[in-house]
């Protein structure tokens, strides 16, 4: 984990999950596609509409693409960063959220590892340490994120009752450096649980496969 020199010369340590990587998150694929939205417009207004239609045609394109691959802004360093908390080889990069967690900035509350450790699912990350016993999750299924529209992603939810209180735990891999690509990892972790949870703990091995 990067650590910054605060007031006085002392040593403090820096988040991985910090506000700037929140915001080039959002920022960094608006390179892609602000460019020849503005090019488009100063073409039009030089007589030039052919290719100012051009270029404007091809911002949705260049959008999508652009969300797909830069909106992890330096998630492999991140991963990088934490892999001090990594607690097996077979845990997987995760952002998560609980139902407390509004952000405009991000849906991600925290990042960190998840896995399967005999009858508990557990997260470890920087901010939050969370243990669900198997028993209290009444089921894992998808449910709808920011991504979802422009079809990038998608949440596994784990939903249940603890402690007399519903939970819904949002969980989203960021194994990938693309969104399509950890979409794709997420349909992989939900089969996962859904098999663990109809399995009993004693048939269980510890880890994610």
């Amino acid at each position: 984990m990067n650590a910054a020199t605060g007031p006085g010369g002392q040593r403090s340590k820096r988040r991985a999950w910090n506000a700037y990587r929140k915001w080039m998150a959002n920022l960094a694929p608006m390179l892609t596609w602000v460019p020849p939205a503005v090019a488009g417009v100063v073409l039009f207004q030089e007589g030039q509409p052919t290719w100012a239609f051009v270029c404007w045609g091809a911002v949705p394109l260049l959008g999508w693409l652009g969300i797909n691959r830069l909106a992890l802004f330096q998630n492999d360093s991140m991963r990088r960063e934490l892999s001090s908390l990594k607690p097996t080889a077979e845990a997987t990069f995760v952002g998560i959220a609980t139902p407390q967690h509004r952000s405009l900035l991000d849906p991600h509350e925290d990042v960190g590892w998840l896995w399967l450790e005999g009858g508990e699912l557990r997260f470890r990350g920087e901010r939050l340490s969370l243990n669900l016993p198997r028993d209290v999750i009444r089921r894992v299924a998808y449910r709808a994120n920011s991504h979802t529209i422009l079809g990038l992603g998608r949440w596994v939810v784990a939903e249940g009752v603890r402690e007399g209180k519903r939970f819904a735990l949002r969980i989203e891999p960021r194994e990938r450096r693309t969104l399509l690509a950890n979409k794709r990892e997420g349909a992989r972790l939900l089969g996962v649980l859904k098999a663990w949870i109809r399995e009993g703990a004693s048939n269980h091995p510890g880890g994610m496969p």
